[in-house]
């Protein structure tokens, strides 16, 4: 609800599914309360590294299979060539300058042990990097 320009409150609406399913899933996510912030981080990822999905862009993706195509790319990139500072942990002893590990979301989850670069990524088969096929 709006009172002129400033937001007074919000009203939590389920949509989809039941209200006890949710709470379940809620709870094991973590949340108190229904939030998109996760969905809306990894969207606005997701435009930030798309140049053709930016409202005034000059990138232009037409067709339907370019634009799967480069959408894969950038979740092949975020997910096996980007580290992310939230992921990084402490190496047990210092190496160099280097006090942290910088870890992809990959790595996060035992997919490999190393950040590809993306000349290597493109190289490398689909089944070599877990996926199927």
């Amino acid at each position: 609800m709006r009172e002129g320009r400033s937001l007074k409150t919000v009203d939590i609406r389920h949509t989809h599914g039941t209200t006890g399913r949710i709470n379940l899933e809620l709870e094991r996510l973590g949340y108190n309360t229904p939030n998109t912030s996760a969905v809306e981080r990894q969207n606005a990822t997701a435009r930030q590294h798309t140049p053709h999905m930016h409202r005034k862009g000059l990138a232009f993706a037409h067709k339907r299979i370019t634009r799967v195509g480069l959408a894969e790319l950038v979740r092949l990139d975020y997910n096996w060539v980007k580290t992310c500072r939230s992921l990084k942990v402490e190496l047990p002893e210092k190496m160099g300058r280097q006090k942290y590990l910088k870890r992809t979301p990959a790595m996060v989850v035992g997919l490999t042990d190393r950040v590809f670069t993306l000349g290597e990524l493109l190289a490398t088969p689909i089944h070599a990097l877990g996926g199927a096929g």
